[in-house]
């Protein structure tokens, strides 16, 4: 049985709202979803961190692996948790900061639009090398998929314009004040 509507509420929205995942499909405009702003720029932020393995250096480099005296590795090369009772809960992170950046979205968020066109360009290529190489049979519906979803991040990185993409990030962080 249908409940009846409060006299008070309004009536149910069925206005369809663009996702974030529909602006993949807009290179360069920019959506709002539920009071969040996706811009192209973070779009290709998004792609390079889904295929970070092919886009990016590993990071970080030359880190000492073995836990110190009272630590434990928590998972992370070069990141430990104290667990005996001079260090319990203490956090010794021992990963080098100065030669590297990590992969995560404020760093890449800092790079011009064109260099993150070309690392997400790179990355594409050597995924679908990888892919290539691998022992999967090319007939295998999963190879074939993933070649389709390739092409098409291929195809959506060209209508990128870093320069626009810039100008429209820029305004972005000039209105929320960071600029």
């Amino acid at each position: 049985k249908k409940r009846p509507r409060e006299p008070s509420s309004p009536p149910p929205s069925r206005k369809k709202t663009k996702t974030a995942s529909s602006s993949t499909k807009r290179a360069s405009a920019s959506t709002s979803t539920a009071g969040l702003t996706v811009l192209g720029k973070h779009l290709l932020v998004e792609q390079i961190l889904k295929r970070w393995k092919y886009c990016l250096p590993s990071w970080p480099q030359g880190v000492k692996k073995e836990a110190p005296e009272g630590y434990i590795t928590c998972g992370f090369q070069g990141l430990f948790i104290g667990v005996q009772s001079d260090t319990l809960g203490n956090i010794l992170d021992m990963r080098d900061k100065k030669n590297g950046q990590p992969p995560i979205r404020s760093v890449l968020l800092q790079l011009d639009s064109a260099e993150l066109r070309e690392i997400l360009s790179k990355g594409i290529d050597a995924q679908r090398e990888d892919l290539m190489k691998s022992k999967l049979s090319e007939s295998a519906s999963s190879h074939a998929e993933t070649l389709a979803l390739l092409d098409s991040d291929a195809k959506t990185l060209k209508g990128f314009k870093p320069l626009k993409l810039e100008k429209e990030f820029k305004a972005f962080l000039k209105k929320k004040g960071k600029l």
